[in-house]
């Protein structure tokens, strides 16, 4: 069965005249999109130059921040860059307790990653690709994490939020719920703190901007606005 991370494709009619050439044409188009991209394991992005007409490998790249860190905000930049993105995997719920092997295999088919289950796998990713990139998206201070993390507890079913709490206690037992945005941020920098150039920290609440993310890819800054998905909606809550 497969599983598909990236927005669908829009269907696509041809007229009359012409049709079965076109469907060819359309057909290889795809085929040419497809083959080599970068979906087998241990390969990384492959971004066509518009002018060049050559194709370019680079990494990999996994965002690693915990969930309403900014992390749909990441995602959405990952794919104004040309990535082919992963984001929330809730199939992959009973690999991430069982059978950590199966998350990494999944890896194979997509360039980059932001969210569920991907961050709390960054030891693992990081071996497995040793070329790869990580970045750490964080709020700009724990309490706001709070917040938002509660916020959005009030839209989830109450089986997906006990499920959450046993996959925290897999793999940062004993932290309290309102302390993993803290706890999981310093064992990230410590993991990384002896491996220079494969982090990168981000706020976009404090750096809302292109610059620092193209410059740790090692990609042009797009002409169009910075993202920012996901707002909250923070209506009947007390704000401290």
């Amino acid at each position: 069965m497969a599983v598909w991370c990236v927005e669908g494709y829009l269907p696509v009619s041809f007229p009359a005249a012409g049709a079965r050439s076109l469907a060819f044409q359309f057909l290889k188009a795809l085929v040419g999109l497809f083959s080599g991209a970068g979906s087998r394991a241990g390969s990384g992005a492959r971004s066509v130059g518009a002018s060049e007409g050559h194709v370019v490998a680079r990494p990999k790249v996994f965002g690693v921040g915990i969930a309403k860190s900014g992390t749909k905000t990441l995602g959405r930049c990952f794919r104004e860059l040309g990535y082919r993105n992963c984001s929330i995997r809730d199939d992959l719920v009973p690999a991430a307790v069982g059978d950590p092997a199966a998350v990494i295999a999944a890896t194979g088919d997509f360039d980059s990653f932001e969210d569920f289950p991907w961050f709390w796998f960054y030891e693992r990713l990081a071996a497995r690709y040793p070329d790869a990139r990580f970045v750490l998206t964080r709020r700009r201070d724990d309490d706001t994490w709070r917040r938002s993390f509660h916020n959005h507890m009030r839209t989830i079913p109450a089986e997906r939020i006990e499920l959450g709490r046993q996959l925290a206690e897999r793999f940062l037992p004993g932290v309290p719920i309102d302390d993993l945005h803290e706890v999981h941020n310093e064992r990230v920098r410590a993991f990384f703190a002896d491996k220079p150039g494969r982090l990168l920290e981000v706020c976009w609440e404090e750096t809302p901007s292109w610059e620092p993310l193209c410059a740790f890819l090692e990609q042009p800054v797009p002409d169009v606005p910075f993202p920012h998905e996901n707002r909250g909606d923070y209506q009947g809550q007390r704000r401290g």
